[in-house]
Parts: structure tokens; sequence; C-alpha cells
């Protein structure tokens, strides 16, 4: 209310949220937003999971609802600001008691039918607390950056650029061998090289390092992507892993 008197003349929609539902595409945003603009009202909705019954005041079975033709009501929600207002303004003491829902405030005190948007399967609630370890493995995936390096793309790489792409925050192919943030100049916290050559410690290092989000878990993965290549096939699997070990090393050294 304070910020509606400061900024009466520019703040025409408002965003309604509860914090138990992190996890808020911003192109949701968008349409609720602009469905406000157009509708004076708009709400994210859900399909309905389990069927919802209404029970009588004895414990016993009164009616069972249709999910064909009802949703899950969710958050966020968006309001032409005039109208939340109205509509806080009309309420009863039993609306402020009982009437959590305020798209049915809008309808019941201005008129104002919501325009409801299909909201994504990210807007559950965090109530319990095995919620919360499901909602830190969900920030970790949509705050997953990924990178994948290769000179060509091939089946391989279009089949990992599907996979990865449905649990990262974005995906990115760039068509090089040369592994360094110059090619974009973003930076990433997982990389994936395919090479067909044993890499260069001392000159690639940097060039791999430049391209790590230090701020978040930096990852890189190398895959060599021809094991005929000369030298590689009489590597052992001793070699191999102190290899890593002396990279990992050596990565930690330019963190």
């Amino acid at each position: 209310l304070e910020l509606h008197k400061q900024f009466a003349d520019e703040l025409q929609v408002v965003v309604v949220h509860d914090g138990v539902r992190p996890l808020v595409p911003p192109s949701l945003l968008r349409e609720l937003v602009l469905g406000a603009e157009q509708h004076g009202a708009a709400g994210a909705v859900r399909p309905l999971i389990s069927t919802v019954l209404r029970s009588g005041h004895d414990g016993f079975l009164v009616d069972s609802l249709d999910r064909s033709i009802h949703v899950a009501s969710e958050t966020p929600q968006a309001f032409q600001l005039s109208v939340l207002l109205s509509a806080y303004n009309k309420c009863s003491e039993e609306d402020l008691d009982h009437g959590t829902e305020c798209l049915h405030l809008t309808l019941n005190h201005c008129g104002i039918k919501a325009k409801l948007i299909q909201g994504s399967e990210d807007l559950w609630k965090v109530t319990h607390r095995k919620d919360i370890l499901l909602a830190t493995t969900a920030i970790k995936q949509k705050g997953n950056n990924v990178c994948i390096i290769a000179a060509e793309k091939t089946s391989v790489i279009s089949q990992l650029l599907e996979s990865v792409g449905g649990v990262a925050n974005s995906v990115r192919h760039i068509v090089s061998t040369v592994c360094s943030s110059g090619v974009d100049n973003l930076t990433y916290n997982t990389v994936i090289v395919f090479h067909e050559q044993e890499i260069q410690q001392d000159t690639h290092l940097v060039d791999f390092a430049s391209m790590l989000d230090t701020d978040k878990l930096g990852l890189i993965i190398h895959v060599i992507d021809n094991a005929s290549v000369e030298g590689m096939q009489s590597m052992s699997v001793y070699n191999l892993q102190r290899s890593g070990r002396s990279m990992a090393h050596n990565y930690e050294k330019l963190r």
C-alpha cells in the first residue's frame, strides 16, 4: 500500500506469491502479468492429481469433485492493483478468516473472472521436511549451466544435448577444439569436452579453468572420443587415475 501511494501512476499490476513455491519459471510470470493487464486478474493452475472428496460433519462422504472440470489453484497470481485493493476493501471478517483464495475474492467482490494459466510441474509446495531435500536438488539442477565442446555435432552429441537439456538450466554446444571462455565469453559450472588426444595439462588447464563459474561447484568431464588414438590404448587404468588426480590438484590451485 505504501508503494501504491508512492508510485500510483506507475504501479499497475502486482504479483502475489508465497515463499513455499520457490521454483517459478520467469515465462509464467510474464504470462500472468500480461493476463492481469488484459483481464484484471490471472492465476496459475495445475491439474488435480488426486480426487477431492467433500466430507460431512459426521465424517461420511457427501460428494466427489469431477477432476475433468476442476483444477488446483497455485501461485503466483497477478492482479491489476486497483482490482485487488477493491476486493480487499470489500472483504468481510469471514473472508479475512477463511478466504485465502485471492482469485475468488476478486470474482465475488469485483466480478472479475481471472484468466487461468497452466503452470509448470515446478509449482509444488515445500511443506514437509522431505520437500526441502527435493527443492534443494531441483534448485541445483535449475542452476546447472552445461557447455559441451566437440569438433562436430555427431549423433552422440545430439543425444547428450537432448538428455542433459531435460535436467539442466541451459545447455550449449560449442563446435570447437579450443577450450577457452574466449569462444563465447560465458562461464559454466559443467564443461564436457570431447577430444581425440591426451590433453596437455600445462597448456590447457588455464583454458579449462577460465570457463568455470567458480562461485558454483565446477565440474569438467573429459571424453576421449577415439580410444584408438596413438598412446591411448597403452594407457593403464592406474595411469588414467594418476593423471586425473594430478589434473584435479592443478585445477584446485587455479581456483
